[in-house]
């Protein structure tokens, strides 16, 4: 299903960016992948998928995942353009949030007393 897409790759984002500059190995994100129960469900997270998933991620959200081959450590090449981009989202959402709940009030002038017996 596309929603539990979705969820991996922010999951594998989330976790690459938390691991910070210096990154990740592959085998710490398999740990953190089969702890979290609600994604893996207990199974392992090949590496196929994992190369599979760095993919979709850049299609999806433009956000390139990198390996510093000399490290074997994961990282994302852009931090500041993914936070830039989480903001631009958490205000967008705000702001239909907000819009939706100002549509489903009734106007102002039409719950006034004087326009109630009218």
């Amino acid at each position: 299903m596309i929603v539990d897409k979705i969820r991996r790759y922010v999951w594998l984002l989330d976790t690459i960016y938390r691991a910070g500059e210096d990154g990740i190995t592959f085998d710490e994100i398999t740990l953190k992948w089969q702890r979290y129960d609600l994604l893996s469900e207990g199974k392992a997270y090949p590496k196929r998928t994992f190369e599979q998933h760095k993919e979709e991620i850049q299609e999806t959200f433009n956000v390139e995942i990198c390996c510093d081959r000399r490290t074997n450590r994961y990282y994302i090449s852009d931090r500041e353009e993914l936070r830039n981009q989480s903001q631009r989202f958490s205000s967008r959402r705000n702001t239909s949030a907000y819009q939706l709940q100002r549509s489903q009030e009734k106007p102002p002038l039409l719950t006034s007393s004087r326009y109630q017996n009218r």
